[in-house]
């Protein structure tokens, strides 16, 4: 169920329109499925993907050598500041994964089952 967790958090994201400019949230070593005992497993989430999903409205400043500078530029944004708002991704993942677990504890049992 963890495995499934993640690409869906994964999945979600892209819905959101996250672009991974700091290749951390949608990489390999991004969102994935991490024991946490030994029955426990859970879904590991970049410190930067939590952030991205829980920020408030505000306002950055476009300075050189920043990343957000560069996808400003890439969309065209002339503006010196823009305002940045938060990508609710983890929350709608979360829904999708609750959402899911009847349809797959009822495959697992008739995989086990047949």
């Amino acid at each position: 169920m963890a495995q499934k967790g993640a690409k869906l958090l994964k999945r979600q994201a892209r819905i959101a329109g996250i672009k991974d400019w700091r290749r951390k949230l949608l990489s390999r070593n991004g969102i994935k499925a991490k024991k946490l005992s030994k029955f426990t497993y859970g879904v590991q989430i970049p410190l930067y993907g939590v952030k991205l999903d829980s920020m408030r409205p505000h306002k950055v400043a476009l300075k050189p050598g920043r990343l957000i500078t560069q996808w400003a530029r890439d969309k065209g944004i002339k503006a010196r500041v823009i305002t940045v708002r938060p990508h609710p991704f983890i929350e709608a993942g979360w829904r999708n994964l609750v959402n899911s677990i009847p349809t797959e504890l009822e495959r697992m049992i008739n995989k086990i089952l047949r």
